[in-house]
């Protein structure tokens, strides 16, 4: 299983990547939408997750889903957001946008793995 944490902030990554150790699964990090968008659109990594922040620091995450969403090659990628933003309408318009996830920061190790879990249809 291959999954891009998109962050801007490094401690955030490192404490997803921590907690995700035991899927182990191969985690790929990206500080930007540009990043992210050079390692989903690069073949020999085919991510099967993204957990992503929404407040990014080249672009707004919401649009940045829609446009996952509005692409043939990755509109069917599961991702999970984890986001500082508390708002029940930003929570509402990332799910439209095709999150299939909303978990607030912080969050707790369980929670982050439980959703991953539910999102790729694994079993535990």
């Amino acid at each position: 299983m291959k999954i891009l944490c998109l962050d801007r902030d490094k401690v955030i990554r490192d404490i997803i990547k921590n907690i995700l150790e035991v899927l182990e699964a191969e985690i790929y990090e990206a500080e930007t939408v540009a990043g992210a968008y050079a390692i989903l659109n690069n073949d020999k990594f085919n991510i099967d997750l993204l957990i992503m922040e929404l407040m990014l620091p080249d672009t707004n995450g919401i649009d940045f889903l829609r446009s996952l969403k509005e692409d043939s090659l990755l509109k069917s990628l599961p991702v999970v957001i984890v986001s500082a933003i508390n708002k029940k309408d930003k929570m509402i318009e990332a799910m439209q946008a095709g999150a299939h996830e909303y978990i607030t920061k912080p969050f707790a190790s369980e929670e982050l793995l439980t959703k991953i879990v539910q999102t790729l249809g694994l079993t535990s």
